[in-house]
């Protein structure tokens, strides 16, 4: 079983390096061919991040109803089966993709040597700098607040589906509200993340509130109150990924996009697993375990602490990176 378990997670990541070399070489000529130009994307940019992660959202969507409805009233045989499903259509819809010979070992070669070249470039080794570090300072309590939200709380497995229903919805208002109202703008990529993450600090703290019943002495019941914290988080959190993405695609040099596109997106979700270590760790010294939450107030309190770090990289790690489309 582990040995199952390992393989469908190394071929999912193979499949999501993929997918981010797919995306950073058609963002490439979508930045030459896509029009009018902004600091926050050219038109052709926009509209190939919001396909994607609109798709993703849809895909999303559909999922997590089936898991609501599956939940309650589906074998476990069935829901792995129909699980299976997705991985079956993926390799359907791979046979129908056109591609490109490999130049075989020498083709790697290059490619490592052009990757190597490009992270030397400051342009390049900044932004990536701060795109691990907005995550790897920063811990995760995702784990504990689970635990909090299902012993104490008393949230059914059905409404924490239905939570997955609404971070998806959020994550497709997310993506058409940086399509309508920022992609264009003149607003550079700096000023969106210094604000996203100063928002998103701001937000952290509804869990603190929470925990503290706060919301219950303010008349605003556990679900709503969830519910509009994580809808929030999730619309900010996709304004400022949006920017991440174009980013990334933008800084690739001709060459080598698929490979250091694909280097962006790991040192992004190894930032993220740091983050959960980094959770991991310092969760103990707060006296916060299974059942036992007297000290998740304060655990919570320092999580929002560590979201300002982030604040002073900005300038100083992303001030180098031009907003403007490379000509």
């Amino acid at each position: 079983l582990l040995a199952l378990l390992v393989l469908t997670n190394l071929s999912a990541a193979l499949s999501d390096v993929i997918i981010d070399a797919m995306v950073a070489e058609r963002a490439l000529v979508a930045s030459k061919e896509g029009g009018k130009g902004s600091e926050t994307g050219t038109e052709g940019e926009d509209a190939l991040q919001t396909i994607c992660w609109g798709s993703l959202s849809i895909g999303g969507l559909v999922g997590s109803g089936i898991g609501i409805v599956a939940i309650s009233s589906a074998s476990l045989s069935l829901i792995f089966s129909v699980t299976a499903l997705a991985p079956l259509l993926s390799l359907v819809t791979a046979i129908l993709l056109p591609e490109k010979r490999s130049k075989g070992v020498a083709g790697v070669k290059t490619q490592i040597t052009s990757l190597l070249s490009a992270l030397r470039q400051p342009r390049i080794h900044r932004p990536l700098a701060f795109f691990f570090l907005q995550y790897a300072l920063v811990p995760s309590v995702s784990e504990t607040m689970l635990f909090f939200a299902t012993d104490v709380l008393k949230f059914s497995p059905e409404f924490l589906a239905a939570q997955g229903v609404i971070a998806f919805l959020a994550l497709l208002l997310g993506s058409v509200i940086y399509s309508r109202f920022v992609s264009g703008k003149n607003i550079a990529f700096d000023t969106i993340f210094f604000y996203s993450q100063l928002a998103l600090a701001v937000i952290s703290l509804g869990d603190l509130l929470l925990v503290l019943r706060l919301n219950i002495a303010w008349g605003i019941p556990d679900v709503a109150f969830v519910i509009a914290s994580d809808s929030v988080s999730t619309i900010i959190s996709r304004l400022a990924m949006q920017s991440f993405f174009i980013i990334a695609a933008r800084v690739c040099p001709e060459g080598c996009e698929a490979a250091l596109y694909a280097f962006f997106m790991s040192t992004s979700n190894f930032g993220s697993t740091v983050s959960g270590i980094f959770g991991s760790f310092v969760t103990p010294y707060f006296d916060v375990s299974s059942g036992e939450y007297g000290g998740l107030a304060g655990l919570l309190a320092f999580r929002s602490a560590c979201m300002i770090l982030p604040l002073f990289l900005v300038r100083s790690l992303l001030a180098g990176q031009s907003p403007q489309k490379d000509e």
